[in-house]
């Protein structure tokens, strides 16, 4: 080494090596030079990019104007009314089906609660043969159809 050093050798040999991690996370990649044919790879890049860019802004400017014409603007109000019909019918079915739900748990909780009276009262004396004798059993025809009363949550009005 000389005897004389420049202050550019002292700020040379502070730094640490590149070799370190903390170093080698704040360096930049160095590009790979292929030649002379980098230069026409890189312009033809750069001239497809432009090309993609103005592809992409005519697209959203031709958007724009078909959004703003009178048959988009029926379009989304057309859509909007369906939109809010289907809010409705799906409100609808929503209610009809949580309605029948109650009506069914009502129904089961009437039957337990009959059931559970049935069992706590007392039992009715059952009728020793020689008192049946005389009675006569009564059938309906089978051929007789019974109507049942009609269901009003299966019926659902739109």
């Amino acid at each position: 080494m000389s005897a004389v050093e420049t202050p550019q050798d002292a700020v040379q040999e502070e730094q640490p090596p590149p070799t370190e991690p903390a170093a080698a996370g704040t360096r930049k990649r160095p590009r790979l030079d292929l030649g002379g044919s980098a230069g026409r790879e890189r312009k033809r890049g750069k001239s497809m990019f432009g090309l993609l860019v103005g592809t992409l802004n005519k697209a959203k400017i031709e958007d724009k104007e078909r959004n703003a014409s009178e048959a988009a603007k029926k379009r989304q109000l057309i859509e909007q009314r369906l939109q809010n019909k289907l809010r409705k019918e799906t409100d609808s079915v929503r209610r009809a089906e949580e309605a029948k739900k109650d009506k069914m748990v009502a129904n089961r909780k009437e039957e337990e609660l009959q059931l559970k009276d049935s069992i706590e009262a007392p039992a009715a004396p059952v009728p020793a043969e020689s008192e049946m004798e005389g009675v006569v059993e009564q059938k309906e025809p089978e051929n007789v159809r019974k109507e049942e009363p009609a269901d009003d949550d299966d019926a659902v009005e739109y």
